[in-house]
């Protein structure tokens, strides 16, 4: 059998005395942390999804450069080696060309040049015959090697290069 004093039985239990209102110190510090933690956060979340975005635009920026020099390789032209003199275009000569400081990424809104590569084109015949005939299929690899917040990042690209008809 249980005892309770009437007089406690219907109050609830507070540390406030009777009459004050607000907050007390403890409830705002916990309320000023949580919030701060939220801040911190959501900080850090913006941060990295900035640090993502600038990845992106760069890695995107060196593909196309890529791509680029690759379709001029598919398309400079004529391209007909079995002509008296040959057609070849210089792009199309064989060997492994370097071209060091390539702009990558520049800001758009000063022009500073923020991120520069290394493009390396490789040309090289595919040794591709029929039956006897060499077919003068050109093997073509094109790669731009660069550096983006103290990472090494190579974009690579290959692709074959047929005489035109």
């Amino acid at each position: 059998m249980e005892l309770e004093h009437p007089a406690y039985a219907s109050q609830p239990v507070s540390c406030r005395r009777a009459g004050q209102r607000g907050f007390t110190l403890v409830e705002i510090l916990i309320t000023a942390g949580i919030i701060t933690v939220v801040g911190a956060t959501a900080l850090y979340a913006l941060t990295m999804i900035n640090k993502y975005a600038a990845n992106a635009r760069v890695q995107a920026a060196a593909a196309a450069i890529v791509q680029y020099h690759i379709d001029q390789i598919l398309t400079r032209g004529p391209y007909a080696p079995t002509n008296v003199p040959p057609d070849i275009p210089t792009i199309l000569t064989a060997g492994t060309t370097t071209t060091n400081n390539i702009p990558v990424f520049v800001d758009p809104e000063n022009g500073n040049v923020l991120v520069s590569g290394t493009l390396t084109t490789t040309i090289q015949d595919s040794g591709a015959t029929y039956k006897t005939s060499p077919l003068y299929v050109l093997k073509a690899a094109v790669s731009l090697n660069y550096t983006f917040a103290g990472k090494s990042f190579t974009v690579a690209m290959d692709t074959l290069r047929a005489p035109d008809q």
